[in-house]
């Protein structure tokens, strides 16, 4: 395991609304912004497709629909990150997807974004928190899921964890829940291991860069997100060339 460095906040960044609900100017403006992004991005992704049937590359991350993040450029293969996370309180209203999670990119943002993730209303869990495995690969412009999807509730406490098997050039990906908060009739917890080997396309770029991200805005007002704004990454870890990290130096974006 690499070292631990504490705790990390990540803040949904200059999204404010006024007392009475309605959107704020810097919040029209932001709405505004994040709509170019996404149809930025979306096109991104279909030259991405497009590319990689022809056997190019193109595209990459920030996602345009990353709300907030922060950044740890290593510089060689990162070999493992963990972290654990507390579910936080359900939005007090529903209709938006938001996520939150941590996870490994190339240098250039350009290869297999891998991410176990906490989110809401997503992959078939209306109006709850669920987690799993994503991993977005640019080399291929597909997005690819772990079979598995676990519902979890707030105040559940996750554990979760990605390390590097050099045997194929792929990555061991775990999430679980420890049931904390009784939720479910009280027979919540569960875990979720999945493995997703790096595309030969991607040949020998390593995973180098780590993320830890809020994604995907509020549609109508920022109650649609938990009210605390942000979600806490501790016991944040990470292992470089299998060597621990010290203190390593993120970059809020």
């Amino acid at each position: 395991a690499g070292h631990v460095v504490g705790k990390l906040v990540v803040s949904v960044a200059n999204f404010t609304a006024t007392e009475q609900g309605r959107p704020s100017q810097p919040q029209r403006r932001w709405r505004r912004q994040q709509q170019q992004q996404q149809q930025q991005q979306q096109q991104r992704q279909q030259l991405a497709r497009k590319e990689s049937k022809r056997g190019g590359k193109v595209g990459g991350d920030p996602s345009g629909s990353w709300l907030s993040y922060v950044e740890y450029a290593a510089g060689a293969i990162i070999t493992e990150m963990n972290a654990t996370v507390v579910v936080p309180a359900d939005p007090q209203e529903y209709g938006a997807d938001p996520s939150f999670w941590y996870g490994l990119q190339t240098a250039k943002g350009n290869g297999a974004l891998i991410q176990p993730i906490l989110a809401w209303g997503q992959n078939g869990v209306a109006n709850g928190w669920s987690i799993f495995h994503e991993v977005y690969d640019w080399n291929t412009g597909r997005d690819y899921r772990s079979p598995e999807t676990l519902k979890v509730y707030a105040g559940d406490v996750l554990t979760q964890s990605v390390r590097y098997r050099p045997e194929n050039n792929s990555y061991d990906m775990f999430i679980s829940s420890d049931g904390a908060s009784g939720g479910g009739g009280g027979g919540g917890g569960g875990s979720i291991k999945w493995n997703y080997q790096l595309q030969a396309s991607q040949g020998d770029t390593p995973e180098s860069t780590a993320y830890l991200v809020v994604e995907h805005q509020p549609r109508r007002s920022c109650a649609q997100f938990p009210a605390s704004g942000n979600v806490t990454f501790e016991d944040v870890s990470l292992a470089v060339d299998y060597a621990p990290v010290a203190a390593p130096a993120w970059v809020a974006a």
